[in-house]
């Protein structure tokens, strides 16, 4: 069972990351690519920095379903964000960004 969750978890990350960097390449002119990678890279990192470390805390201080409801919550919040804030760059007129 681990060896599968490991080979799942492999499959995930890289699919996600090649997802994720192709879909940047989609926003933007092509002078502007370089700007929107190297600040998506940016603006994620403090977040995936502390994250882990804020989620740890609720568990071990107040609980582990608060920390999951949390989660959750910003995960909804993100999808509803993404959903309603972003338009889809391929769907865009020509010479439109989002």
């Amino acid at each position: 069972v681990y060896y599968l969750v490991f080979v799942l978890m492999g499959i995930s990350n890289g699919a996600g990351t090649v997802a994720d960097l192709n879909i940047l390449m989609e926003f933007g002119h092509a002078a502007e690519r370089p700007m929107y990678m190297g600040l998506a890279r940016t603006i994620v990192g403090p977040v995936l920095l502390i994250a882990p470390l804020v989620g740890g805390w609720l568990a071990q201080v107040v609980s582990y379903p608060l920390m999951f409801g949390v989660s959750l919550a910003f995960a909804a919040a993100g999808l509803l964000l993404l959903w309603f804030g972003v338009a889809e760059p391929r769907h865009q007129p020509e010479g439109r960004s989002a």
